[in-house]
């Protein structure tokens, strides 16, 4: 009978618990991110050979190594602003 109450207490204190972590976590995930000291940058991207580069406060930077030319079909540029 012990046990049996023992268990039945356990298993409430860990339901419980497990409810207040869900709602804590809801309220990490919604903190509003600032973004806005990324705005004034450009890029230049190879895809055929995956160079990247990023210009930030006029100094250009390469992000990544060039590779292996590759065959590259229905690549679509866009500007976006």
């Amino acid at each position: 009978m012990r046990k049996t109450i023992l268990t039945i207490l356990l298993v409430s204190i860990l339901v419980i618990v497990g409810c207040e972590n869900q709602n804590e976590q809801k309220k990490i995930a919604t903190k509003p991110v600032n973004t806005s000291a990324y705005e004034n940058f450009t890029f230049e991207a190879k895809p055929e050979i995956f160079e990247v580069n990023v210009e930030y406060n006029g100094q250009k930077e390469r992000i990544s190594e060039p590779q292996l030319p590759r065959k590259v079909t229905n690549l679509k540029k866009r500007i976006s602003e």
